[in-house]
């Protein structure tokens, strides 16, 4: 399991979901195509399978298949929110290009 902090395990939970709207039943059951919502979010029966992470650490990508969420740009945004850099819609930093020869 993952060790704990204050208020739960330390860490944050996506899912992505194949609708866009959140409450569908069919959506939440089907998830993303390969893992339902709740387990994405590690919501379980079981508590002894159950993550109880707080609802700030927890979202869903609306729209999202499973494979999707690793080219996801509104996943990218949410994971560098939550890690506390600025997101992907702040302009981009300039790349360092290389010298041109001659």
């Amino acid at each position: 399991g993952l060790p704990d902090g204050p208020g739960g395990p330390r860490g944050w939970a996506m899912a992505g979901a194949l609708s866009q709207e959140a409450s569908c039943l069919p959506p939440r059951l089907l998830g993303d195509g390969l893992v339902r919502v709740a387990s994405g979010l590690g919501q379980h029966a079981d508590p002894a399978r159950h993550l109880p992470y707080p609802a700030e650490r927890r979202w869903v990508a609306q729209g999202v298949g499973h494979l999707d969420l690793l080219s996801s740009r509104a996943v990218a945004r949410r994971l560098l929110e939550w890690l506390g850099e600025t997101p992907l819609s702040a302009p981009a930093a300039r790349t360092r290009r290389r010298p041109s020869a001659g």
